[in-house]
Protein backbone atom coordinates (compact mmCIF):
# COMPACT_ATOMS: atom_id res chain seq x y z
CA UNK A 1 0.00 0.00 0.00
CA UNK A 2 1.61 3.36 -0.97
CA UNK A 3 2.16 5.69 2.03
CA UNK A 4 1.01 9.39 0.76
CA UNK A 5 3.75 12.16 1.58
CA UNK A 6 1.36 14.82 0.32
CA UNK A 7 -1.66 16.31 1.93
CA UNK A 8 -4.36 16.24 -0.72
CA UNK A 9 -8.10 15.20 -1.68
CA UNK A 10 -7.13 11.70 -1.93
CA UNK A 11 -6.31 11.40 1.95
CA UNK A 12 -9.31 13.61 2.41
CA UNK A 13 -11.33 10.36 0.77
CA UNK A 14 -9.38 7.69 3.20
CA UNK A 15 -10.83 9.67 6.13
CA UNK A 16 -14.10 10.51 4.70
CA UNK A 17 -14.83 7.10 3.83
CA UNK A 18 -13.57 5.74 7.85
CA UNK A 19 -16.16 8.53 8.48
CA UNK A 20 -19.18 7.17 6.41
CA UNK A 21 -18.37 3.09 8.09
CA UNK A 22 -18.95 5.18 11.64
CA UNK A 23 -22.42 7.11 10.69
CA UNK A 24 -20.98 10.50 11.32
CA UNK A 25 -22.24 13.56 9.17
CA UNK A 26 -21.40 12.53 5.61
CA UNK A 27 -18.36 14.59 3.15
CA UNK A 28 -17.56 12.35 0.67
CA UNK A 29 -15.22 12.93 -2.31
CA UNK A 30 -16.33 14.37 -5.78
CA UNK A 31 -14.06 13.62 -9.12
CA UNK A 32 -15.44 15.60 -11.48
CA UNK A 33 -13.77 14.17 -15.26
CA UNK A 34 -12.97 17.35 -17.29
CA UNK A 35 -13.52 17.88 -21.15
CA UNK A 36 -15.14 20.08 -23.98
CA UNK A 37 -17.24 21.43 -21.45
CA UNK A 38 -14.84 22.72 -19.20
CA UNK A 39 -12.11 23.80 -21.20
CA UNK A 40 -10.20 26.96 -19.48
CA UNK A 41 -9.00 27.09 -15.51
CA UNK A 42 -11.81 29.15 -14.99
CA UNK A 43 -14.23 26.31 -15.47
CA UNK A 44 -12.53 24.03 -13.10
CA UNK A 45 -12.38 26.66 -10.25
CA UNK A 46 -15.98 26.69 -10.93
CA UNK A 47 -16.55 22.81 -10.53
CA UNK A 48 -14.29 23.17 -7.10
CA UNK A 49 -16.27 25.96 -5.94
CA UNK A 50 -19.40 23.99 -6.36
CA UNK A 51 -18.27 20.96 -4.56
CA UNK A 52 -15.47 19.13 -6.70
CA UNK A 53 -12.56 18.00 -4.45
CA UNK A 54 -10.34 15.88 -7.79
CA UNK A 55 -10.36 15.60 -11.21
CA UNK A 56 -10.07 13.53 -13.83
CA UNK A 57 -8.87 13.06 -17.08
CA UNK A 58 -9.36 10.42 -19.70
CA UNK A 59 -6.38 10.13 -21.08
CA UNK A 60 -7.84 7.88 -23.95
CA UNK A 61 -9.57 10.82 -25.44
CA UNK A 62 -6.38 13.08 -25.01
CA UNK A 63 -3.09 13.13 -26.82
CA UNK A 64 -0.15 12.73 -24.21
CA UNK A 65 0.67 16.40 -25.17
CA UNK A 66 -2.74 17.43 -24.39
CA UNK A 67 -2.80 15.55 -21.35
CA UNK A 68 0.16 17.56 -20.02
CA UNK A 69 -1.72 20.68 -21.10
CA UNK A 70 -4.37 20.17 -19.22
CA UNK A 71 -2.42 19.61 -15.95
CA UNK A 72 -0.52 22.72 -16.45
CA UNK A 73 -3.73 24.80 -16.29
CA UNK A 74 -5.32 23.38 -13.65
CA UNK A 75 -6.13 25.93 -11.16
CA UNK A 76 -5.12 26.49 -7.79
CA UNK A 77 -7.67 27.04 -5.42
CA UNK A 78 -10.29 26.27 -2.47
CA UNK A 79 -13.13 23.96 -3.25
CA UNK A 80 -15.98 23.71 -1.14
CA UNK A 81 -14.57 21.39 1.12
CA UNK A 82 -11.86 24.39 2.36
CA UNK A 83 -9.00 21.69 2.43
CA UNK A 84 -7.41 22.60 -0.77
CA UNK A 85 -4.41 25.15 -0.71
CA UNK A 86 -2.40 24.21 -3.93
CA UNK A 87 -3.32 22.54 -7.04
CA UNK A 88 -6.21 20.00 -6.58
CA UNK A 89 -5.31 16.06 -7.48
CA UNK A 90 -6.31 14.80 -10.52
CA UNK A 91 -6.07 11.73 -11.66
CA UNK A 92 -4.79 10.50 -15.04
CA UNK A 93 -7.20 7.83 -16.20
CA UNK A 94 -5.10 5.58 -18.59
CA UNK A 95 -6.25 3.31 -20.62
CA UNK A 96 -4.31 0.08 -19.56
CA UNK A 97 -6.18 -3.28 -21.31
CA UNK A 98 -9.52 -1.41 -22.39
CA UNK A 99 -10.18 -1.42 -26.27
CA UNK A 100 -11.24 1.44 -27.94
CA UNK A 101 -12.68 2.33 -31.48
CA UNK A 102 -10.14 3.94 -33.43
CA UNK A 103 -11.12 7.78 -34.66
CA UNK A 104 -13.53 8.33 -37.35
CA UNK A 105 -16.46 11.06 -37.36
CA UNK A 106 -19.30 10.22 -35.05
CA UNK A 107 -22.57 8.34 -36.20
CA UNK A 108 -25.79 6.72 -35.47
CA UNK A 109 -25.66 2.75 -36.52
CA UNK A 110 -29.02 2.22 -37.43
CA UNK A 111 -30.92 -1.74 -36.76
CA UNK A 112 -29.71 -4.08 -39.43
CA UNK A 113 -26.98 -1.87 -40.57
CA UNK A 114 -23.75 -3.65 -41.60
CA UNK A 115 -20.60 -2.68 -39.40
CA UNK A 116 -17.32 -3.75 -40.42
CA UNK A 117 -14.76 -3.56 -37.45
CA UNK A 118 -10.96 -3.94 -39.18
CA UNK A 119 -7.49 -4.02 -37.42
CA UNK A 120 -6.14 -0.45 -38.04
CA UNK A 121 -3.11 -0.65 -35.69
CA UNK A 122 -1.88 2.12 -33.96
CA UNK A 123 -2.47 4.16 -36.91
CA UNK A 124 -5.66 5.02 -35.66
CA UNK A 125 -5.26 9.17 -35.73
CA UNK A 126 -4.57 9.05 -40.08
CA UNK A 127 -5.46 6.36 -41.73
CA UNK A 128 -8.27 5.17 -39.81
CA UNK A 129 -9.92 8.82 -39.86
CA UNK A 130 -9.77 8.36 -43.96
CA UNK A 131 -11.44 4.35 -44.02
CA UNK A 132 -13.93 4.79 -41.63
CA UNK A 133 -16.66 5.52 -44.43
CA UNK A 134 -20.56 4.84 -44.63
CA UNK A 135 -20.75 2.85 -47.59
CA UNK A 136 -24.71 2.32 -48.59
CA UNK A 137 -25.72 -0.83 -49.52
CA UNK A 138 -27.16 -2.05 -52.40
CA UNK A 139 -29.75 -4.22 -50.06
CA UNK A 140 -33.32 -3.60 -47.93
CA UNK A 141 -31.75 0.11 -47.86
CA UNK A 142 -29.24 -0.86 -44.77
CA UNK A 143 -25.78 1.11 -45.25
CA UNK A 144 -22.27 -0.78 -44.20
CA UNK A 145 -19.91 1.24 -41.52
CA UNK A 146 -16.59 0.54 -41.81
CA UNK A 147 -15.15 1.45 -38.15
CA UNK A 148 -11.70 1.22 -37.00
CA UNK A 149 -10.14 -0.98 -33.58
CA UNK A 150 -6.55 -0.24 -32.84
CA UNK A 151 -6.31 -3.49 -30.81
CA UNK A 152 -4.96 -6.71 -32.82
CA UNK A 153 -6.33 -8.96 -29.64
CA UNK A 154 -9.45 -7.73 -29.81
CA UNK A 155 -9.52 -9.51 -33.37
CA UNK A 156 -7.77 -12.62 -31.37
CA UNK A 157 -10.38 -12.63 -28.73
CA UNK A 158 -13.35 -12.12 -31.45
CA UNK A 159 -12.07 -15.55 -33.13
CA UNK A 160 -12.82 -17.29 -30.22
CA UNK A 161 -15.99 -15.64 -28.96
CA UNK A 162 -18.88 -15.65 -31.95
CA UNK A 163 -21.63 -13.74 -30.05
CA UNK A 164 -22.07 -9.77 -29.74
CA UNK A 165 -20.21 -6.84 -29.89
CA UNK A 166 -21.02 -3.69 -27.72
CA UNK A 167 -20.27 -0.43 -28.00
CA UNK A 168 -19.90 2.97 -26.04
CA UNK A 169 -20.74 1.05 -22.86
CA UNK A 170 -23.39 -1.38 -23.87
CA UNK A 171 -25.67 1.62 -25.82
CA UNK A 172 -24.93 -0.19 -29.52
CA UNK A 173 -24.94 -3.73 -29.73
CA UNK A 174 -23.56 -5.62 -32.75
CA UNK A 175 -24.30 -9.39 -33.74
CA UNK A 176 -21.04 -10.89 -34.98
CA UNK A 177 -21.80 -12.40 -38.48
CA UNK A 178 -18.42 -13.59 -39.35
CA UNK A 179 -14.74 -12.72 -38.77
CA UNK A 180 -10.88 -13.43 -39.89
CA UNK A 181 -7.78 -12.48 -38.75
CA UNK A 182 -7.87 -8.62 -39.01
CA UNK A 183 -12.01 -8.00 -39.95
CA UNK A 184 -14.85 -8.46 -38.03
CA UNK A 185 -18.07 -8.43 -39.99
CA UNK A 186 -21.38 -8.24 -37.80
CA UNK A 187 -25.07 -6.71 -37.89
CA UNK A 188 -26.71 -3.71 -35.37
CA UNK A 189 -29.21 -5.38 -33.32
CA UNK A 190 -29.28 -2.16 -30.79
CA UNK A 191 -28.87 0.98 -32.49
CA UNK A 192 -27.67 3.98 -31.32
CA UNK A 193 -24.54 7.05 -31.82
CA UNK A 194 -21.03 6.08 -31.82
CA UNK A 195 -18.26 8.24 -32.25
CA UNK A 196 -14.45 8.18 -32.05
CA UNK A 197 -12.38 6.43 -29.08
CA UNK A 198 -15.36 4.73 -27.42
CA UNK A 199 -15.18 1.80 -25.67
CA UNK A 200 -15.64 -1.97 -27.49
CA UNK A 201 -15.92 -5.45 -25.65
CA UNK A 202 -16.79 -8.90 -25.93
CA UNK A 203 -19.26 -10.11 -23.38
CA UNK A 204 -17.69 -13.67 -22.08
CA UNK A 205 -14.41 -13.22 -23.53
CA UNK A 206 -11.62 -12.94 -21.16
CA UNK A 207 -8.89 -12.49 -23.58
CA UNK A 208 -6.92 -9.42 -24.28
CA UNK A 209 -3.67 -8.48 -24.17
CA UNK A 210 -2.63 -7.07 -20.58
CA UNK A 211 -0.23 -3.80 -19.76
CA UNK A 212 0.41 -0.05 -20.44
CA UNK A 213 0.54 0.95 -23.95
CA UNK A 214 3.30 3.00 -25.03
CA UNK A 215 1.26 6.21 -24.77
CA UNK A 216 0.14 4.95 -21.10
CA UNK A 217 3.80 4.78 -20.08
CA UNK A 218 4.74 8.32 -21.96
CA UNK A 219 1.63 9.67 -19.64
CA UNK A 220 3.44 8.06 -16.39
CA UNK A 221 6.99 9.24 -17.53
CA UNK A 222 5.75 12.79 -18.65
CA UNK A 223 3.73 13.03 -14.88
CA UNK A 224 6.15 11.71 -12.63
CA UNK A 225 7.71 14.98 -11.16
CA UNK A 226 4.17 16.45 -10.98
CA UNK A 227 2.84 15.86 -7.22
CA UNK A 228 -0.44 16.43 -7.12
CA UNK A 229 -1.43 13.38 -9.81
CA UNK A 230 -2.71 9.92 -9.49
CA UNK A 231 -3.56 7.18 -11.85
CA UNK A 232 -6.44 4.97 -12.47
CA UNK A 233 -5.58 1.76 -14.01
CA UNK A 234 -8.76 0.70 -16.50
CA UNK A 235 -9.88 -3.39 -17.34
CA UNK A 236 -7.97 -4.89 -13.63
CA UNK A 237 -8.47 -8.38 -14.11
CA UNK A 238 -7.21 -9.60 -10.51
CA UNK A 239 -4.44 -8.56 -8.04
CA UNK A 240 -1.92 -10.52 -9.88
CA UNK A 241 -2.64 -8.00 -12.69
CA UNK A 242 -2.09 -5.34 -10.71
CA UNK A 243 1.03 -5.92 -8.82
CA UNK A 244 2.43 -6.37 -12.56
CA UNK A 245 0.63 -2.91 -13.24
CA UNK A 246 2.16 -1.02 -10.55
CA UNK A 247 5.61 -2.34 -11.28
CA UNK A 248 5.02 -1.08 -14.68
CA UNK A 249 4.50 2.28 -13.53
CA UNK A 250 6.95 2.48 -11.40
CA UNK A 251 9.36 1.20 -14.16
CA UNK A 252 8.53 3.97 -16.50
CA UNK A 253 9.88 6.46 -13.91
CA UNK A 254 12.98 7.57 -14.56
CA UNK A 255 13.28 9.79 -11.45
CA UNK A 256 11.89 7.47 -8.58
CA UNK A 257 9.20 10.13 -7.95
CA UNK A 258 5.97 7.94 -8.79
CA UNK A 259 6.41 5.81 -5.59
CA UNK A 260 3.87 6.99 -2.88
CA UNK A 261 1.45 7.98 -5.44
CA UNK A 262 -2.32 6.85 -5.45
CA UNK A 263 -2.76 4.13 -7.53
CA UNK A 264 -6.89 3.55 -8.27
CA UNK A 265 -8.11 -0.39 -9.67
CA UNK A 266 -11.31 0.15 -11.80
CA UNK A 267 -13.16 -2.40 -11.30
CA UNK A 268 -14.75 -3.25 -14.99
CA UNK A 269 -14.47 -6.77 -15.61
CA UNK A 270 -16.18 -10.06 -14.34
CA UNK A 271 -12.64 -11.48 -12.99
CA UNK A 272 -12.26 -7.94 -11.03
CA UNK A 273 -15.41 -8.69 -9.49
CA UNK A 274 -14.77 -12.19 -8.31
CA UNK A 275 -10.98 -10.98 -6.70
CA UNK A 276 -12.03 -7.59 -5.41
CA UNK A 277 -11.02 -8.34 -2.17
CA UNK A 278 -7.44 -8.86 -2.89
CA UNK A 279 -7.34 -6.24 -5.53
CA UNK A 280 -8.75 -4.15 -2.34
CA UNK A 281 -5.44 -5.05 -0.85
CA UNK A 282 -2.85 -3.77 -3.38
CA UNK A 283 -4.51 -0.55 -4.36
CA UNK A 284 -5.58 2.83 -2.69
CA UNK A 285 -9.00 3.01 -4.02
CA UNK A 286 -11.52 1.10 -6.08
CA UNK A 287 -13.53 2.77 -8.58
CA UNK A 288 -17.09 0.62 -9.18
CA UNK A 289 -17.47 1.50 -13.11
CA UNK A 290 -21.18 0.48 -13.98
CA UNK A 291 -20.79 1.81 -17.60
CA UNK A 292 -17.91 -1.06 -18.82
CA UNK A 293 -19.49 -3.51 -15.69
CA UNK A 294 -22.50 -3.01 -17.79
CA UNK A 295 -21.34 -3.57 -21.07
CA UNK A 296 -19.30 -6.67 -19.89
CA UNK A 297 -22.24 -8.46 -18.21
CA UNK A 298 -25.26 -6.87 -19.34
CA UNK A 299 -27.49 -4.66 -17.41
CA UNK A 300 -29.52 -6.90 -15.57
CA UNK A 301 -26.16 -8.61 -14.05
CA UNK A 302 -24.65 -5.67 -13.82
CA UNK A 303 -27.55 -4.23 -11.52
CA UNK A 304 -27.17 -7.54 -9.09
CA UNK A 305 -23.29 -7.73 -9.04
CA UNK A 306 -22.94 -3.66 -8.14
CA UNK A 307 -25.55 -4.56 -5.28
CA UNK A 308 -23.15 -7.55 -4.16
CA UNK A 309 -20.43 -4.99 -4.18
CA UNK A 310 -22.45 -3.06 -2.59
CA UNK A 311 -23.00 -4.93 0.60
CA UNK A 312 -19.00 -5.87 0.58
CA UNK A 313 -18.11 -1.85 0.88
CA UNK A 314 -17.14 -2.01 4.54
CA UNK A 315 -15.47 -5.36 4.32
CA UNK A 316 -12.69 -3.81 1.97
CA UNK A 317 -9.80 -2.75 2.81
CA UNK A 318 -9.61 0.57 0.29
CA UNK A 319 -12.31 3.42 0.05
CA UNK A 320 -14.38 2.70 -2.48
CA UNK A 321 -16.07 4.93 -5.32
CA UNK A 322 -19.02 4.72 -7.42
CA UNK A 323 -18.83 5.91 -11.30
CA UNK A 324 -20.89 5.49 -14.50
CA UNK A 325 -24.20 7.74 -14.65
CA UNK A 326 -24.66 9.09 -11.18
CA UNK A 327 -26.18 12.18 -12.32
CA UNK A 328 -26.53 11.19 -15.96
CA UNK A 329 -29.96 13.17 -16.70
CA UNK A 330 -27.81 16.50 -15.69
CA UNK A 331 -25.84 15.89 -18.49
CA UNK A 332 -28.76 17.79 -20.77
CA UNK A 333 -31.21 18.98 -17.94
CA UNK A 334 -29.84 21.34 -15.02
CA UNK A 335 -31.39 19.25 -12.22
CA UNK A 336 -31.16 15.46 -10.97
CA UNK A 337 -34.21 13.31 -11.61
CA UNK A 338 -35.71 12.78 -7.76
CA UNK A 339 -34.07 8.98 -8.48
CA UNK A 340 -31.02 10.36 -8.70
CA UNK A 341 -31.35 12.07 -6.02
CA UNK A 342 -32.28 8.74 -3.46
CA UNK A 343 -30.04 6.79 -5.60
CA UNK A 344 -26.82 9.30 -4.38
CA UNK A 345 -27.91 9.22 -0.91
CA UNK A 346 -28.42 5.52 -0.81
CA UNK A 347 -24.85 4.79 -1.91
CA UNK A 348 -23.14 7.18 0.46
CA UNK A 349 -25.35 6.13 2.96
CA UNK A 350 -23.92 2.29 1.97
CA UNK A 351 -20.07 2.98 2.34
CA UNK A 352 -19.44 4.64 -1.23
CA UNK A 353 -16.54 7.41 -0.35
CA UNK A 354 -17.64 9.38 -3.64
CA UNK A 355 -18.78 9.41 -6.94
CA UNK A 356 -17.31 10.22 -10.44
CA UNK A 357 -19.00 12.37 -12.63
CA UNK A 358 -18.07 12.03 -16.22
CA UNK A 359 -20.51 13.24 -19.07
CA UNK A 360 -21.90 15.43 -16.56
CA UNK A 361 -18.73 17.59 -16.26
CA UNK A 362 -17.00 16.43 -19.42
CA UNK A 363 -19.51 16.98 -21.97
CA UNK A 364 -22.43 18.08 -20.26
CA UNK A 365 -24.87 21.80 -20.51
CA UNK A 366 -24.60 21.96 -16.81
CA UNK A 367 -20.98 20.97 -15.03
CA UNK A 368 -21.17 23.36 -12.29
CA UNK A 369 -24.55 22.17 -11.46
CA UNK A 370 -23.93 19.08 -11.63
CA UNK A 371 -20.68 19.10 -8.70
CA UNK A 372 -23.72 21.59 -6.54
CA UNK A 373 -26.21 18.47 -6.60
CA UNK A 374 -23.50 15.83 -5.93
CA UNK A 375 -22.56 17.55 -2.96
CA UNK A 376 -25.76 18.64 -1.52
CA UNK A 377 -25.62 15.70 0.97
CA UNK A 378 -22.51 17.41 2.39
CA UNK A 379 -22.70 18.11 6.03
Amino acid sequence: MATHAWPHAHNLSLTLWQAQATQIPMIYDIIATLGPATPAPADALSLLQNGATRFRLNTSHLSVEETMTWIKQLPHGVGQTGLMNGPPEVVLDLQGSKWRLGVFEARVLALGDTVVLWDCGLADTSGAAANARVVPASSAGAAVHRLPVPHSDFFRAAANCPGTVRLNDGRVELQIECSDADTVWCRVITQGEVGPRKGISLPGSAFRREGLSEKDQDIVRRSALIPHVSYALSYVRDAEELRVLKHAVDAVDEMGSVGGRVIIAKIERPEAVKDIGAIAQECDELWICRGDLGAELGPEAMAQTVHELTGKLRRLSSPTVLAGQVLEHMSTHPEPTRSEVCHLYDALKAGYAGIVLSDETAIGAHPAAACRAAAMFRS
